[in-house]
């Protein structure tokens, strides 16, 4: 016999044992148990597949990381604005800052400075000088995040103001002889009082502005006016620089 009747004769002969157990009760029910049992394998099949390609998607599909955003006391790489004003005068500052070293430009001199683990330098055709003359009566260089953190955590919030807009500003109050003991060192008798208003949006530090008359009253009583305001932008995205 060839082995397409041998095949034709074993499918004719299988029908024939399904029939046959189909008229048996309960042969009926072993071939529905058979049929049930072989539908339920190709379901729990199905939805292990579905399952398997749904994680490896999942697995091949990038991770989005919550944005990591330096905190204001450990800001050490931003680009700055900084206004200094003296009664009449305002001098107006843009500059860098790039870990312990910080270049900024006088925006109407055009003079450059560059300050290089705390010490100021003058930048002249491109080469640094030793600063002779201090720029101001107070050392404008030292208000860098981490100081002015330190000068808002000893101050007292005096109000909050929140914009529609998500900008929301604080205005903080620092008793005089606080101030100069962090500026300084020294112990003076006073009551005195500095203000601090900051300006933050999406929880990053924008803006410091800070109210210094009566400090500079202790130089120069006849002072009308004494702030520093400094301006935040470009945070970590500073590269690295030296000047010789």
């Amino acid at each position: 016999m060839s082995k397409e009747k041998k095949k034709q004769s074993n499918v004719i002969l299988f029908f024939k044992r399904v029939k046959e157990l189909w008229a048996n009760p309960r042969g009926r029910a072993a071939i529905l148990l058979g049929f049930y049992g072989c539908f339920l394998l190709f379901v729990v099949g199905g939805v292990r597949t579905s399952l398997s390609n749904e994680q490896k998607n999942m697995n091949d599909e990038p991770s989005i990381k919550q944005e990591e955003t330096t905190s204001f006391d450990t800001m050490t790489n931003y680009e700055f604005e900084m206004k200094v004003s003296k009664n009449n005068e305002m001098i107006a500052f843009q500059g860098k800052r790039n870990g312990t070293s910080q270049y900024f430009v006088n925006k109407e001199t055009n003079q450059a400075y560059y300050v290089e683990e705390k010490t100021i330098y003058q930048v002249i055709d491109g080469v640094k000088k030793p600063l002779v003359d201090p720029l101001f009566s107070i050392d404008i260089t030292k208000f860098q995040p981490d100081f002015i953190a330190k000068l808002l955590d000893q101050s007292t919030l005096d109000y909050t103001t929140n914009y529609s807009s998500g900008v929301v500003k604080k205005s903080y109050i620092l008793s005089l002889p606080a101030f100069m003991k962090f500026m300084y060192g020294t112990t003076v008798s006073s009551n005195e009082v500095i203000t601090l208003v900051t300006t933050e949006k999406n929880k990053k530090m924008e803006q410091v502005v800070l109210d210094l008359l009566n400090y500079q009253k202790t130089v120069d009583m006849d002072s009308t006016k004494m702030s520093i305001e400094i301006t935040y932008k470009n945070v970590d995205a500073v590269e690295a620089f030296h000047i010789d």
